[in-house]
């Protein structure tokens, strides 16, 4: 599959939105293909940015969220809820979670922020 060429670059106002809300880690995928993070975001997980960018958004998440995580995905709109997330040395911890549904040249994509609980 064509992965669609966008960065968090590309959306300033809706990440400054949730920066204000204290929310720096940012994740933008597609169908949990994750197109770009921010150094943050490398910070929380432990994965440096070149590791997250081409993988699955589903490894930063604990086995016990993935439910609510997958449930999450399938709405349409914005959502913010709280799981447990998993770093790349295996440590959890919670998370406060906002994400958005954004569109890029006609494409659905989705903006993950996250600040540490």
């Amino acid at each position: 599959m064509d992965w669609p060429k966008v960065t968090l670059e590309n959306f300033p106002n809706e990440c400054a939105l949730l920066q204000g809300e204290g929310l720096h880690g940012q994740i933008l995928h597609q169908d949990t293909h994750i197109l770009d993070a921010n150094q943050s975001a490398s910070d929380i997980t432990g994965y440096s940015i070149d590791e997250l960018i081409g993988s699955k958004s589903w490894k930063l998440y604990a086995p016990e969220s993935l439910i609510t995580m997958q449930e999450n995905m399938q709405t349409h709109g914005d959502v913010d809820y709280t799981i447990t997330a998993m770093s790349k040395s295996g440590e959890k911890f919670d998370v406060r979670l906002k994400v958005l549904q954004l569109e890029f040249d006609g494409e659905a994509v989705r903006l993950a922020a996250f600040k540490k609980l």
